[in-house]
């Protein structure tokens, strides 16, 4: 099966950290991109080391595009 890339959107919610942890853990899973309109919550995510995770943006229409 081909892996896919995959988008959160929305990081405050409270179950977003445990979907994240499960979407690493995916072979079926090759990146995720996270979005939020908080960029102080972009910021700490981008801290954050999760090893999929290619990128965190605060720009809905930018995230779109990638």
């Amino acid at each position: 099966m081909e892996s896919v890339r995959v988008g959160i959107f929305g990081l405050t919610h409270p179950h977003t950290w445990a979907h994240l942890r499960t979407l690493q853990h995916s072979d079926w899973v090759s990146e995720v991109v996270l979005y939020d309109p908080d960029s102080d919550v972009c910021d700490q995510a981008g801290k954050d080391q999760h090893r999929k995770v290619v990128c965190v943006y605060a720009d809905l229409e930018e995230a779109l595009e990638k």
